[in-house]
């Protein structure tokens, strides 16, 4: 990899998935690529598929959790009622009588835990972290930092064994650039993963991933990525229809 970042700085350090998907890349390779290149990422699958604690990783370990805690992220878990511009984006100036944004509109992460958990009108709102901008006051004001952002959500789809789910319009959907389903056989966790996960831990919950920050090193390496796509050689060339088409295998 070019720049300062290495590619042994993005090892997951609980999350294991070594399947290979696209000509030697792997499941693990391909979160880590949506990460590098910026493209929202929808992780599905079943309850202890590993999607949750595979968020957790990127968002810990690559971007250091909450802003509010020292972090680069903003964690949202769904509901039917959650309101994300008054419970996260703007807070109450009690002296001014009026409501003022907040720094989480800086956050390089946004992570949607169960995002089919609101309701289609509640999902609406995500709409805003997909495009990278949000609307407030009749302006359009651009999150992220360093020119970057990502959104990484989660979700429970398709065996009509989950209560409390609803559907996800599809201009959402398209805002999640990739999708991978943890629990579709051909991405599933090989034996020998799934082995050093039960030898590293015998608790069953989400680890939590040691807190560090790269984010500035991703933010980088992204800009780089773009940068080649606008004077790409041949070799650039190769290795982006290389990724495109991995990624491409990873659609629901």
């Amino acid at each position: 990899m070019t720049g300062e970042l290495k590619y042994k700085e993005l090892e997951l350090p609980n999350y294991h998935n070594s399947r290979a998907i696209f000509a030697g890349l792997t499941v693990s390779d391909l979160a880590k690529a949506a990460v590098l290149g910026g493209l929202n990422l929808l992780l599905v699958g079943d309850t202890g598929s590993g999607k949750t604690q595979l968020a957790s990783d990127i968002y810990q370990h690559y971007f250091r959790g909450n802003k509010e805690e020292g972090g680069q992220g903003v964690f949202m878990r769904a509901h039917p009622d959650i309101d994300i511009y008054n419970e996260i984006f703007t807070k109450l100036n009690i002296e001014k009588k009026q409501r003022e944004l907040t720094n989480s509109l800086e956050a390089m992460i946004f992570w949607v835990d169960e995002i089919n958990r609101a309701p289609p009108i509640g999902q609406n709102q995500f709409f805003g972290l997909g495009d990278g901008k949000m609307d407030y006051g009749g302006r359009e004001i651009n999150i992220g930092r360093n020119g970057y952002r990502f959104l990484i959500a989660t979700a429970n789809i398709g065996n009509g064994e989950f209560s409390g789910t609803f559907d996800t319009d599809k201009a959402l959907f398209s805002r999640l650039h990739v999708t991978l389903n943890l629990e579709h056989a051909p991405m599933k966790p090989t034996y020998e993963d799934k082995e050093k996960i039960r030898k590293r831990k015998a608790d069953p919950n989400v680890v939590t991933a040691h807190k560090r920050d790269i984010s500035d090193k991703i933010a980088k390496a992204r800009e780089e990525i773009r940068n080649a796509t606008i004077n790409e050689d041949l070799e650039t060339r190769a290795i982006l229809d290389y990724l495109e088409q991995g990624l491409q295998n990873c659609q629901s």
